[in-house]
């Protein structure tokens, strides 16, 4: 395991109150190691260590501090988010970050980062919402997309200044065309529970499939399946549903679920980075060999970035050969790129050589 998996793994041992040893706040390179926990840590500092002047403390506290005034922030946004959709009479479902945020599952408020809000609406109701939301934004003309690619795809682009800060994501579906089967929004949306956000009315997930979605969030949604990455926000937010939700959770269902779909080995990814990472023992039964053995890949690369870069090769070309197939503005848009020699400059740059985006 790399050094910033080990430390990955301390600080989720940690924050999930699992921990087996206590965080080396002297190595140099702790704070550039915390990645997406960095405003996850300092509710855990011990009281004896908070009274120093050390500068890993101080960007501890910062970050927190300006993390919990930014949630503070985003909360407020997605009250006028949500009302706004209800003026048009939508009740949208909250997603991932956003749900946990308004539900308070974190047990620090500070402590869980989000990048955007994310909300899923019947398809018929997207383009409603983003005219409503780009009119409470006030930024001048917005454009959800191409509606050819925003019906391959999950969402519409994000709507930019909507009541606040954070990009507001419109979802019509959690996962794209081709693994929509898995989890499918209308049925999702049915199950769904009503949860007030200040004055407004919003839904939230069933437990069962807010397990479901951070599950498989990085390894379909993100593409992190060919292209190994931690998630380790996703891993913590399983954590804390399991503390709060328990028995109303359906282990076996989900199990059953994946298999059926032929996503076992997101049963074993999930098992085995829940234990590794978090110090849980989610109760998912071993899956068979073939499973295992390739959770045993993933894990493997991802530990080898040169590995990483290959699987996420690989996920460009299967999208480029997805949207050839697709025809349409998919096919245009893919046959733009492939005529275009920057594509190949940049590929060489990120893929072989493994320079980071510009």
């Amino acid at each position: 395991m790399s050094s910033f998996l080990q430390v990955q793994a301390c600080l989720g041992h940690v924050i999930a109150g699992s921990a087996a040893e206590e965080l080396n706040f002297d190595d140099p390179l702790f704070l550039a190691r915390t990645g997406v926990l960095l405003p996850s840590v300092w509710p855990f500092v011990p009281d004896e260590l908070r009274q120093g002047e050390d500068q890993v403390f101080e960007g501890l506290a910062v970050a927190h501090d300006l993390n919990t005034d930014r949630n503070t922030a985003i909360l407020e946004q997605l009250e006028r988010v949500v009302q706004t959709l209800n003026m048009i009479g939508v009740e949208p479902v909250l997603l991932k970050g956003s749900s946990h945020l308004a539900a308070g599952l974190w047990p620090d408020f500070g402590a869980r980062l989000l990048g955007d809000i994310d909300i899923l609406l019947p398809f018929d109701d997207v383009l409603p919402a983003f005219d409503a939301l780009a009119a409470l934004s006030g930024v001048g003309e917005q454009t959800p997309g191409n509606q050819e690619l925003t019906d391959r795809h999950k969402h519409a682009l994000p709507v930019q200044g909507a009541g606040g800060a954070a990009p507001v994501e419109l979802h019509h579906s959690i996962y794209n065309e081709a693994h929509r089967k898995i989890a499918p929004a209308q049925a999702l949306i049915e199950r769904s529970a009503p949860l007030a956000v200040g004055s407004g009315r919003a839904r939230v997930l069933s437990p069962t499939d807010q397990v479901l979605v951070a599950m498989l969030h990085g390894l379909v949604g993100g593409g992190a399946y060919l292209a190994p990455l931690i998630q380790m926000r996703d891993l913590l937010d399983i954590v804390f549903l399991d503390r709060r939700y328990g028995a109303d959770i359906d282990w076996s269902g989900l199990e059953t679920h994946l298999i059926n779909n032929r996503w076992s080995v997101a049963v074993e990814i999930t098992r085995r980075c829940l234990l590794d990472y978090t110090g849980m023992e989610a109760p998912f039964s071993p899956m068979g060999r073939a499973a295992a053995l390739d959770a045993s890949r993933w894990e493997w690369q991802l530990a080898h970035p040169w590995a990483q870069r290959l699987g996420s090769f690989a996920n460009l070309s299967i999208d480029a050969v997805g949207s050839l197939s697709a025809g349409g503005e998919p096919r245009r848009r893919a046959l733009r790129y492939l005529w275009d020699v920057e594509t190949y400059k940049r590929a060489y740059r990120r893929y072989i050589r493994g320079e980071a985006r510009h």
